[in-house]
C-alpha cells in the first residue's frame, strides 16, 4: 500500500520527496524511519487514517493506538438523531466562546442559512447529503 502511494505520488510529477520510509512494525502500526516515530494507521467508515502518535517508544505507541481507535470508533448514539434545527442552535450556542467581531459574522451566515434552506429543518442531520448542501451553498452564492 505504501510503495503503491509513493509510485502515484512520482507518477502524478509530485516534487516532495520523504526523507524516510514508514515501515510495518505492527498491525495497525507504522515506525517512519527517519524520525522513529511511530504512527496509527486504521479505517473509520471507510476512510483510511493516518495519524501520528508523536512517540518513538514502541510499547507507549501501542497503548496510543488503542486510545485513538477507541476515540475514533466512538459515536455518540443521541448525536445520530439530532435535528437540523438542533444542530444549528447547539452551534449558535457554540459561538459564545468567540470574539464579539466573529460572534456576528457566524450569526450572520447562520441565520442566512435558516432563512435560505429550501428543506425542512427537522430532518435528521445523518439524513441530509452532502450534494444537498453544495447545492445550498451554489444557490446562496448566485445571490
Amino acid at each position: 500500500m505504501l510503495r503503491r502511494m509513493q509510485k502515484d505520488a512520482a507518477a502524478n510529477g509530485q516534487t516532495h520527496a520523504r526523507k524516510g520510509e514508514f515501515h510495518k512494525v505492527g498491525e495497525n502500526l507504522y515506525r517512519y524511519s527517519s524520525n522513529d516515530r511511530y504512527y496509527a494507521v486504521f479505517r473509520v467508515n471507510g476512510k483510511l487514517i493516518w495519524k501520528s502518535l508523536k512517540t518513538s517508544d514502541r510499547e507507549l505507541a501501542k497503548r496510543k493506538l488503542k486510545e485513538e481507535q477507541e476515540k475514533q470508533g466512538k459515536v455518540d448514539p443521541e448525536a445520530t438523531k439530532l435535528t437540523m434545527s438542533e444542530l444549528l442552535d447547539l452551534y449558535e450556542k457554540s459561538l459564545e466562546q468567540f470574539d464579539n467581531k466573529t460572534q456576528a459574522t457566524r450569526t450572520c451566515i447562520l441565520n442566512i442559512f435558516k432563512r435560505t434552506w429550501e428543506q425542512s429543518l427537522d430532518v435528521p442531520v445523518q439524513n441530509i447529503t452532502a450534494a444537498q448542501l453544495e447545492l445550498w451553498l451554489a444557490s446562496t452564492r448566485r445571490e
